[in-house]
């Protein structure tokens, strides 16, 4: 529900900056933030529901389910992954995208 459309805005950036560079890196900006934002999200949740997975038990309204510590962790990796790669693609297009302007300029 959250990942296709954050991934269409961030395919439609990438496929922009080569014509339009600035609007292609402000499309695939929101879209990694985005992207970022929902897998730190969901890896926060996963987390915290497990160190406080004693105190509550299984609410029926929680959006994750308590886990044990190795499920914890096999549950979350997959979200870090996205979230460091949505951050190395941020870096990426900030860093290198000013000096690739500059020299096709």
């Amino acid at each position: 529900m959250v990942i296709v459309p954050v991934l269409m805005v961030s395919l439609c950036g990438a496929a922009a900056l080569t014509r339009r560079f600035r609007l292609g890196r402000l499309l695939a900006t929101v879209g990694c933030t985005a992207a970022l934002l929902a897998a730190g999200a969901l890896t926060y949740a996963g987390v915290t529901e497990a160190l406080t997975g004693g105190i509550r038990q299984q609410d029926p309204n929680s959006w994750t389910p308590s886990l044990s510590a190795l499920e914890t962790l096999v549950f979350t990796t997959p979200f870090a992954v996205i979230a460091g790669a949505n951050m190395w693609v941020l870096v990426l297009l900030w860093t290198r995208g000013s000096s690739a302007q500059g020299e096709t300029a």
